[in-house]
């Protein structure tokens, strides 16, 4: 019921609050409002092929030359766009500013990524990385419990 209500006061509370973009605070249209489109096409999105361990874009062979000189401690790995200049300030707000709209927007991508690439079966589980007690305090919140 309060989802019901909310949807319908979203184009007032856009028409009073026009959202801004995540990255520049520029305002953005209220059909897209986590990212604008400017800088939505400085994100750039991981494609296939990519490496089966650790998800980078490469050319040629299933697994990057990185992963088969030195085996990562993770069976594997997924981004939806390569950590790059547009993308770091997005993680650094999340991770150090309590970004919640940051957050639900790199959540959506991740879920979005993982339906279509891992189709999940009972055998599988994913879990957060849980935080240092002491960084925990530090930051004031951890995106594990997020």
């Amino acid at each position: 019921m309060l989802c019901c209500v909310c949807m319908q006061l979203r184009p007032v509370f856009h028409f009073l609050y026009p959202p801004v973009c995540l990255l520049c605070k520029d305002f953005t249209a209220s059909t897209a409002p986590d990212i604008c489109q400017t800088c939505q096409a400085e994100l750039t999105q991981i494609l296939e092929p990519i490496c089966l361990t650790c998800g980078i874009p490469i050319n040629t062979q299933d697994i990057c030359s990185q992963c088969t000189q030195q085996a990562p401690l993770f069976a594997e790995a997924r981004s939806p766009f390569l950590y790059k200049e547009a993308l770091k300030p997005l993680i650094h707000q999340f991770k150090y500013g309590a970004a919640w709209r940051i957050g639900n927007w790199l959540a959506q991508h991740m879920a979005d990524l993982a339906q279509n690439q891992w189709p999940l079966s009972k055998d599988y589980s994913i879990v957060p990385v849980p935080m240092h007690p002491l960084k925990h305090a530090i930051r004031g919140f951890s995106s594990a419990h997020y």
